[in-house]
C-alpha cells in the first residue's frame, strides 16, 4: 500500500500551528471530521482536516500532486446576535484566521516541514468567513475555514 501524502502534510500543519503563538491561544488537532459535535464549544477549537489531493502528470517520470489541507476554527459566540459584542468576537476570530494564513504563506514557512528543503510547497490559501452562516444564525457557533494548497512532486508509479 502506498504511503499517504495527506496524513504527513496534515501532521506538519498541526506541528507548525502548535509551535506558534497567536493572540488567541489554542491547541490544534488533526481530525477526519471537523463538523463532529463536541461536548462544548465555549473555548476556541482549531482542527486540521485532510482535503482533496488532485494529481496530474508533471513530466515523463513524475506526477504533480496538489493536496489541500483545511484548518477549521469554531467557537460558540456568547453575545447577542448583531450586537457590538458579537461583532468584536467575530472580528477577533477573523483576525486569528488571517494570522494563521500569514503563518503558512510567510517565506520561512512556505515549505513543509519548515526550515528544511521541504517536500511540500505552499501554493495558495483561502479564508472563508463565516464558513457556515446558518450555524452562526441558528446556534451562535462561528465556523471559519482556511484552505491551504500545496505542491508535491512525486515519482510516477
Amino acid at each position: 500500500m502506498a504511503e499517504s501524502l495527506l496524513a504527513p502534510l496534515g501532521d506538519a500543519v498541526v506541528t507548525l500551528l502548535n509551535a506558534s503563538t497567536f493572540s488567541t491561544p489554542f491547541t490544534a488537532t488533526r481530525l477526519y471530521d471537523a463538523m463532529r459535535p463536541l461536548e462544548t464549544l465555549e473555548q476556541l477549537r482549531v482542527d486540521v482536516v485532510l482535503g482533496n489531493r488532485p494529481c496530474s502528470p508533471f513530466d515523463r517520470s513524475r506526477q504533480k500532486n496538489e493536496p489541500k489541507i483545511q484548518i477549521v476554527a469554531r467557537q460558540k459566540v456568547a453575545a447577542p446576535a448583531g450586537s457590538p459584542a458579537e461583532t468584536a468576537i467575530l472580528d477577533t476570530l477573523l483576525g486569528l484566521m488571517e494570522s494563521i494564513d500569514e503563518l503558512f504563506s510567510s517565506p520561512g514557512n512556505r515549505t513543509l516541514p519548515p526550515g528544511e528543503e521541504g517536500w511540500a510547497k505552499w501554493q495558495q490559501s483561502e479564508v472563508t468567513v463565516p464558513y457556515l452562516p446558518a450555524a452562526l444564525r441558528e446556534d451562535h457557533i462561528f465556523y471559519s475555514l482556511l484552505t491551504l494548497q500545496y505542491l508535491v512532486i512525486t515519482n510516477a508509479t
